[in-house]
């Protein structure tokens, strides 16, 4: 985390059932947590989007504050996020979440 100047970073693998991706490992301000499970059907969450679209998902400016993933108080004020689909061939295994206080992190 020191090396990416990262408030928490999370990695998220889908379920066996293929209906929500679940917080494997979790750090935030040198903490583990973890995350509730996500709903693969969401439409609001940036962490489904990447699996979903198999694309890294950027969010976040500067100045601007941005709701993350986790239910945290140190997540509240997360103001850079940076969501990336873990694939293996054609198949989205997860996604690895960075997040960042500063802006324009990533």
């Amino acid at each position: 985390q020191l090396l990416l100047g990262t408030q928490s970073m999370a990695v998220y693998a889908v379920d066996d059932a293929q209906q929500h991706l679940c917080c494997l490992h979790g750090v935030e301000a040198g903490k583990p947590f973890s995350d509730p499970p996500i709903s693969l059907d969401s439409s609001t969450s940036s962490i489904v989007k990447a699996w979903r679209e198999r694309r890294e998902v950027a969010v976040g400016m500067a100045g601007a504050l941005v709701a993350a993933p986790a239910a945290s108080a140190a997540n509240a004020a997360q103001r850079s996020m940076l969501f990336a689909p873990m694939v293996l061939g054609s198949r989205a295994l997860g996604v690895l979440a960075v997040m960042s206080n500063r802006g324009h992190r990533f």
